[in-house]
């Protein structure tokens, strides 16, 4: 094994890449179907990340008080966990903050990749709307290994 190849797969500590940054999207933020991509909360980066959670800000609550849930999801294909959490119905679900951390975070390799929101409810009425979403990620050198 060569010296470069050892040193890809090394630890890497340095503080730049250790710290956990925020993008933060706001707005309307609804999504059109039940279990489909919420639209406004994609996250992007120019070069790799690993994402570690969000928080988002409620707008409204769906027409149903009930239990909604929320999945972040890589490409909107690979849902990497879901968050189920009591809402109130319509505006006094107004400002209700929910913390996403995922257990196990997932790494975005290039700006083709992205991570989203996708809504869980009975139908599209009965989702909630976000107002903001502040995704959590860390940069990583291009040379490290992904995480699924």
């Amino acid at each position: 094994m060569s010296v470069a190849t050892k040193q890809a797969k090394a630890p890497y500590d340095h503080p730049n890449f250790l710290v956990v940054r925020e993008r933060h999207l706001s707005g309307t933020i609804s999504a059109p179907a039940a279990l489909s991509a919420y639209v406004g909360s994609t996250l992007r980066c120019y070069t790799k990340a690993l994402v570690v959670g969000c928080t988002v800000i409620v707008g409204s609550g769906g027409s149903a008080a009930a239990t909604n849930s929320m999945s972040v999801s890589r490409n909107d294909t690979s849902t990497q966990q879901t968050f189920t959490f009591a809402t109130s119905a319509g505006a006094s679900a107004l400002n209700d903050i929910h913390q996403l951390s995922l257990t196990t975070g997932f790494t975005l390799n290039s700006v083709g990749d992205f991570a989203c929101l996708l809504g869980g409810a009975a139908s599209a009425d009965k989702m909630v709307i976000l107002k903001d979403v502040m995704w959590r990620y860390r940069l990583l050198p291009s040379d490290l290994d992904s995480i699924a």
